[in-house]
């Protein structure tokens, strides 16, 4: 597409909104590959507004607060309903994507019209609360809440369960390494973050059926290797390996937690 085409594809999304050519123009191309310029890439028309709101147009501020931003204490919501933290998180995440900070351009600059400008700022929100829960409860970093959790087993003797732990969260982490980028994006976006599949799937452009399979089958497949090579390492008893996965089963979301915790996207 024209810058021509992307003004006026603005311009009828959001109408109301004075911004010129030149300005959009240079906006996409700070935002836009060379090679995806030479090969016309068609950018959402939400870009117009998120170039708009980057300018200080007040057109443009009331129209992502009337259409977007009125919608962010609903996803806050999923985290946390309690009304003073959804106020706080509300606040926050307007003045970090409107101003810049420490010498970094706002959040909403970040945007690069991939999608929906929506579906970007709802995600925001959700990490925005979580972290902002990680900070009043931390989640634990640290693998030894396996062990605790195979110790209180008493059908378990403790060093066998010891060497179990260990082992079983060496070769969960060695297995995530070998998924594919969007397995892992997919499991961090769900499992760490919170996403929900709905969310999830309007981001990968897929129906929310395909997105909860995606993270279903990713996990099974995880620990089933897991657990497989774990067996075939240790010469224990199938009933004391049965209980042990039970209870890993149990926790392995908190172990995907604890190694998916980088951001890769």
């Amino acid at each position: 597409m024209t810058d021509d085409d992307h003004v006026a594809r603005g311009r009828l999304a959001w109408p109301g909104i004075e911004l010129s050519a030149e300005q959009l123009a240079a906006y996409v191309k700070e935002r836009t590959p060379s090679g995806a310029r030479a090969a016309g890439r068609e950018l959402h028309a939400d870009l117009f507004l998120a170039c708009a709101c980057s300018l200080g147009i007040a057109a443009a501020r009331e129209a992502l607060e009337r259409s977007i931003m009125a919608d962010v204490p609903k996803a806050i919501r999923r985290v946390s309903a309690e009304p003073a933290f959804v106020a706080d998180v509300a606040a926050d995440l307007r003045l970090a994507l409107l101003a810049a900070a420490d010498g970094k351009p706002s959040m909403l600059e970040r945007y690069q019209g991939k999608g929906p400008l929506r579906s970007f700022v709802m995600v925001l929100a959700m990490r925005r609360a979580i972290d902002r829960k990680r900070r009043d409860k931390e989640i634990a970093t640290s693998p030894s809440g396996l062990h605790h959790v195979a110790a209180a087993n008493p059908s378990t003797p403790h060093l066998e369960s010891s060497e179990l732990s260990d082992a079983f969260l060496v070769a969960l982490k060695e297995k995530l390494a070998t998924l594919q980028p969007r397995e892992r994006n997919v499991l961090r976006l769900h499992i760490v973050d919170g996403i929900p599949a709905e969310t999830i799937a309007r981001m990968y452009g897929v129906h929310r059926a395909t997105a909860t399979r995606w993270i279903g089958d990713v996990k099974r497949t995880v620990f089933e290797e897991t657990r497989a090579a774990l067996q075939a390492r240790f010469n224990v008893s199938p009933a004391t390996f049965e209980s042990f996965a039970r209870d890993a089963a149990l926790g392995l979301d908190a172990s995907l937690s604890t190694f998916l915790g980088g951001r890769s996207l």
